[in-house]
């Protein structure tokens, strides 16, 4: 038998800490919009992009962005 068991803790942030908290939260959801968006336009076309491809397309993204 096999038990799962989840803890939850309650966070008191600083203002500065929930600033951070919901500008990479904000980011991660771009992201993942943008992949999602990416693999919806690669199926309409009946081709597929895999997570290797997707991967390596981010990383260039990310080298531009900084």
């Amino acid at each position: 038998m096999r038990v799962i068991q989840a803890h939850r803790f309650r966070l008191y942030p600083t203002p500065a800490q929930e600033e951070f908290f919901r500008r990479t939260a904000g980011c991660c959801r771009v992201v993942w919009n943008l992949a999602l968006e990416q693999r919806q336009t690669y199926g309409r076309r009946g081709r597929f992009i895999s997570f290797k491809a997707q991967a390596a397309e981010l990383k260039d993204l990310r080298r531009e962005v900084e």
